[in-house]
């Protein structure tokens, strides 16, 4: 009744004139209730229609006056109206975009209500193969570290086949795991606008019913309707991870990269309970500091063992996450943290020194040489992070040979793929100050060198894997 009201109403009501043309507008109603993916504090009402109304993807948008310090306005695909008390607040929605009067606004997220289970779907095709994908965080090609990885060499190059020149489409974190588990270029999962939010720039948010990213893009679905059951163990995205476990999704302990130390995940099944919220700081090591590596590990092997003590089971996916050996995020000199266990690995190992390492000329790039060579201080630090990044491989070394392992006793190593890779590479910058390689100061040096990422597959199970792009 309140939709079918409003947009009564709202069809008397003529825009006022801080409103362009091609919008409806109603005083005393926030457009948005359904969920919004861009929120301002620094514009008035007449800003606010403005903004949508360059927007390509904002069919509404709602005006609070009294929420100057949090979100004044707010921007939504589109229009689900709710009475909103107070002087001044005011919602508007495109032409043509009215409200559904069938349609009800989203639920807010309640902590103790069940995920919703997957829906029913046709077994898997006789043959199906497993699949399993280790997915590294801001992992080297050009820097060497895959030589830390004698376990997983073993146990995937020398047992399956190397792209020599496999390449990410876009190397940034959010952008390329979004293009990751939706099979899409960033240009296709973008914002509209540069100032829409999202995350890293792409056009993703929690709330289902404003946005097209886990409905309709996300690969979950379609796994699930071929047939399999799937679980994400670790790094998902950067942010806009729901609680619940996306669409397709059967076990959800994910989180956004977090700590290497005492990290916190989002634990949940799909159909069976509501979310759990999980911090791991109880470990009978490190002062109880858990390290999460190994729990990401652990966690993947527990639901490996579940569908093993089943007496039949789907065909599996394990999307199995780390962050190494990304640098701990924070103050201080960047450095990634390696298990406890592993500290004193590799002794003595230093960052390659190239013939142009702690070099410059007038020849490089400006960025390179304006800057100082590097302080003996800041070779070490830049040797301390190249130890580190190697030492933090150590625990995905184990991992990998714990979950082949598993796979091998379920009896299932003949038709499982398995697939190692990394988000992206790592920017490397001999030159000068290697430090700064974070901020891409290499050019075309650095382009290369994080576009350019490892992948080991072995495929063990019949047939060909396919690799598709929208």
């Amino acid at each position: 009744m309140l939709l079918h009201a409003f947009v009564a109403a709202a069809s008397a009501a003529a825009p006022p004139a801080v409103c362009p043309a091609g919008f409806v507008v109603q005083e005393g109603y926030g457009m948005t209730h359904g969920g919004h993916y861009y929120v301002s504090s620094d514009v008035d009402a007449a800003g606010c229609c403005a903004l949508c109304a360059k927007a390509t993807r904002c069919n509404a948008w709602t005006y609070h006056p009294h929420d100057k310090a949090k979100q004044s306005c707010a921007l939504g695909t589109e229009a689900t109206p709710v009475k909103v008390s107070g002087a001044g607040n005011v919602g508007g929605y495109r032409k043509g975009h009215a409200p559904d009067p069938e349609r009800k606004p989203a639920p807010p997220a309640d902590p103790e209500l069940p995920c919703a289970a997957n829906p029913p779907a046709p077994p898997a095709k006789a043959g199906s193969a497993n699949i399993v994908l280790f997915l590294m965080d801001d992992m080297d090609l050009k820097l060497g570290s895959w030589k830390a990885l004698t376990k997983t060499t073993a146990l995937l190059s020398d047992k399956g086949a190397t792209a020599e020149n496999w390449m990410i489409h876009t190397p940034v974190c959010c952008p390329s795991r979004s293009e990751l588990v939706t099979g899409r270029y960033f240009h296709n999962i973008r914002v509209a606008q540069p100032s829409d939010g999202g995350c890293m720039h792409v056009n993703v948010t929690t709330d289902y019913t404003s946005n097209d990213f886990y409905p309709d893009w996300y690969f979950g679905p379609h796994l699930q309707q071929a047939g399999y059951t799937v679980g994400i163990f670790g790094k998902h995205l950067n942010s806009q991870n729901p609680n619940c476990p996306p669409p397709g999704i059967d076990r959800w302990f994910a989180n956004g990269g977090g700590n290497y130390f005492s990290p916190s995940f989002t634990w949940a099944s799909a159909g069976a309970g509501p979310p759990e919220q999980v911090t791991f700081n109880n470990c009978t090591y490190n002062d109880g500091k858990c390290y999460s590596t190994s729990i990401i590990a652990n966690q993947s092997l527990a639901w490996l063992k579940e569908l093993q003590a089943q007496k039949a089971h789907k065909p599996f996916f394990a999307y199995i996450a780390v962050k190494a050996p990304h640098i701990q995020d924070g103050n201080g000199w960047p450095i990634t943290l390696p298990a406890p266990w592993y500290n004193d690995t590799f002794p003595g190992l230093t960052a390659p020194r190239t013939p142009n390492w702690n070099a410059s000329c007038e020849k490089h790039h400006w960025m390179i040489r304006t800057q100082p060579p590097m302080t003996d201080e800041q070779a070490f630090h830049s040797d301390a992070l190249y130890r580190a990044r190697w030492q933090s491989l150590l625990s995905v070394d184990d991992m990998v040979e714990g979950v082949t392992a598993q796979v091998e006793a379920m009896g299932e190593t003949h038709k499982t793929y398995f697939v190692f890779s990394s988000d992206h590479g790592k920017a490397i910058c001999p030159a000068a100050n290697p430090l700064r390689a974070a901020d891409g100061v290499c050019a075309a040096e650095v382009f290369v060198s994080v576009r350019r990422l490892p992948l080991r597959a072995v495929p063990h199970a019949a047939g060909e894997m396919e690799f598709l792009r929208q």
